[in-house]
């Protein structure tokens, strides 16, 4: 009897106490695993739209960096078109958007596709209006459609001068010089389209708007330089490259940053680039030989001036028209566009850096006259990470020797 009683004992199981603290301590483990599982796969997702906005920005930073450094090419001192004979348009422009985003346009020859106009240069006979076809030494990489701009470089008579009376350094020359004994090429230079497909080194240029005339006017100023030029001129056709940069405000949940493929000169061209941008802020650096006086920026330099609000675009207005020519003591010229980007993550972030407002970009000791640009802080998209970048390029072409 004590034996079966003693076996009975011996083979018993766990007591219902027992196993309610082993249920217990069990959901406490997976409640735990549970618990470390989602932070890490929160925090992966939130590592992953961070990563993402990151790339967006440097992927808008690479291809703006990359126009910004050809700007003006075979055209620094601006171009006629079709659409605006009044005077020449800047190579770049810059448009503040003082509530809204700001906008760049720049337009450059395109190396790669490139050829001499050829002629009678000793007593020019083709190069007259209407212009209606040119002939060429190659049509390689020309094709239909293909937009392009006509440049010619006249040496300038007149030489520009600094400042009447001013003494310089002598290593440092006079703005319009190539260097100590020469003078910048002035570039004349209109855009036009061809119009059918390139044969026989000639090219057929389209006649009809936007980007032509009846008789394509807008390049008589070209034509003129070219008849009048007294040392033997260089003609030269380029593929013309222009791109504009805008954030699109009507769709400000999206947050879409659009590029025109005409610089923004033909209207609803804009396409899409990426989503998730909030801001899009410009400062520039010009040298203009007759301001004189800083506008209170850090490098108390007179003649070269940091703005960020609307006087960019009034300075890219006054570099477009030959000044070299037509007021000899005049020289403007943009010496290095600094942009500043702002994106966010597309969706909602549970945890992670989110922020109540977007960047300051701006000093607010001088906020028109930085090098970044002139927006404040404004309330943030809630539950959202945001990142900037502020990148700044010379512009090689327009002026960076002075």
């Amino acid at each position: 009897m004590k034996r079966t009683r003693a076996r009975r004992i011996a083979q018993g199981g766990f007591t219902l106490v027992e196993l309610m603290i082993s249920l217990l301590i069990s959901s406490l483990l997976v409640a735990m695993i549970i618990s470390v599982y989602t932070s890490m796969s929160q925090g992966y997702r939130v590592q992953q739209q961070v990563a993402e906005v990151q790339q967006v920005l440097g992927a808008a930073q690479d291809m703006m960096t990359g126009d910004l450094r050809q700007a003006g090419l075979g055209m620094p001192q601006g171009f006629t078109w079709a659409g605006s004979t009044t005077q020449p348009l800047p190579a770049l422009d810059i448009i503040d958007g003082t509530a809204n985003p700001d906008q760049i346009a720049v337009f450059y020859a395109d190396p790669t596709a490139q050829a001499r106009i050829v002629a009678d240069y000793l007593s020019p006979t083709e190069f007259v209006l209407p212009l209606t076809t040119v002939s060429v030494d190659s049509t390689d990489r020309f094709v239909a459609g293909d937009l392009a701009v006509i440049s010619l470089p006249v040496i300038p008579t007149t030489q520009v001068a600094y400042e009447a009376g001013a003494t310089r350094p002598p290593e440092e020359p006079t703005p319009g010089d190539l260097s100590q004994g020469g003078k910048t090429p002035v570039y004349y230079a209109c855009v036009v389209q061809i119009a059918a497909p390139p044969s026989a080194n000639t090219l057929v240029l389209s006649t009809a708007a936007p980007w032509g005339t009846a008789n394509n006017a807008q390049c008589q100023m070209v034509a003129n330089k070219f008849h009048s030029a007294t040392a033997t001129p260089i003609l030269m056709i380029y593929r013309l490259t222009a791109h504009a940069y805008r954030i699109d405000t009507t769709r400000p949940t999206l947050g879409v940053l659009q590029m025109s493929a005409s610089g923004g000169l033909v209207a609803n061209d804009w396409q899409d680039l990426g989503v998730g941008f909030t801001d899009l802020q410009l400062a520039s650096r010009w040298f203009d030989s007759d301001v004189g006086v800083d506008n209170g920026d850090a490098d108390a330099d007179p003649r070269r001036n940091w703005y960020a609000n609307a006087e960019q675009h009034a300075r890219a207005v006054a570099s477009a028209p030959m000044v070299a020519e037509t007021d000899p003591t005049r020289a403007v010229a943009a010496l290095k566009v600094s942009v500043s980007l702002v994106a966010r993550t597309t969706a909602d972030v549970i945890g992670g850096a989110v922020t109540d407002q977007t960047p300051v970009l701006m000093d607010a000791a001088r906020p028109n006259y930085n090098e970044i640009g002139n927006r404040g802080a404004v309330a943030a998209t809630p539950k959202r990470i945001y990142r900037y970048t502020t990148f700044k390029v010379d512009m090689r072409n327009l002026g960076i020797g002075r």
